[in-house]
């Protein structure tokens, strides 16, 4: 294994085998297509009935799924293509050092922001059920849904383009074989 000059991994020898075949790709290929149009048109229907009718945007409750829907819209909007593409060739394409770290960033942001997302939705819901009280104020119900992705955000764009680490991009791995600074002991099992 050798790094060229473009930071890209390069497998000389036969030893390395990738752990999935170009059939199980086309799998997911299509089975994530024919969702990922499906999510789409669910997605906008939803969208413009939020939009439409003011008294789903007026309850405090429905604010938290309006950030979900968001942020899985942006999942399939922004890096299910990405995703796609490479399941299509087997490979990035195009091969270039900027979309690996755009489709990491996406990879490692929206994911994280979704699942954290959906657990403040979790306990909001349950304390407007039973302690409707305690959510009465703006910062109570505003900072616990905002404040993951933000946080989350910065953590990466620190990690993924500031880390002091080389990025050694495999063009033919999903997500160009990660971002550097996981290899890192310390940084990389925190995240």
């Amino acid at each position: 294994m050798s790094v060229d000059s473009n930071g890209t991994l390069d497998y000389e020898d036969d030893s390395y085998s990738s752990l999935e075949s170009s059939f199980s790709r086309s799998i997911k290929f299509d089975i994530l297509i024919s969702c990922q149009i499906l999510s789409i048109l669910c997605n906008l229907i939803i969208f413009y009935y939020f939009i439409r009718l003011r008294e789903l945007q007026a309850k405090r409750h429905h604010h938290v799924v309006i950030c979900l829907l968001i942020c899985h819209f942006l999942i399939i909007t922004m890096e299910l293509p990405v995703t796609l593409a490479y399941l299509h060739f087997g490979e990035v394409i195009p091969s270039s050092y900027s979309l690996c770290l755009y489709w990491i960033y996406m990879n490692y942001l929206l994911f994280p922001s979704s699942a954290w997302i959906m657990a403040i939705a979790s306990i909001q819901r349950y304390i407007f059920i039973f302690h409707k009280h305690l959510m009465n104020s703006f910062l109570k119900h505003y900072i616990p849904i905002f404040l993951p992705p933000i946080l989350l955000s910065i953590w990466y764009v620190v990690l993924i383009f500031f880390y002091p680490c080389q990025q050694q991009f495999d063009y033919t791995q999903a997500w160009c074989f990660g971002a550097c600074y996981l290899n890192e002991g310390l940084i990389g099992t925190i995240d």
